[in-house]
């Protein structure tokens, strides 16, 4: 796994042109979807798997 901090770290090496990019997923099927929007969790209203508060990266399967 990997925290948001640990995340910000890699964004932060990345150069100009991979900035610009789409975020992507990989799958372990290796299919590949990206990311539609990040949600900020309300577990009173949404998940409560998750903490409040807790970033969500969304991903809209167009497939199904």
């Amino acid at each position: 796994m990997i925290t948001y901090r640990e995340l910000n770290v890699l964004i932060n090496k990345m150069t100009d042109e991979q900035l610009d990019c789409n975020v992507t997923v990989c799958l372990e099927d290796d299919e590949l979807f990206p990311v539609n929007h990040l949600e900020i969790n309300d577990a009173d209203q949404e998940d409560d798997r998750l903490d409040d508060g807790h970033p969500v990266l969304i991903v809209f399967n167009e497939n199904s």
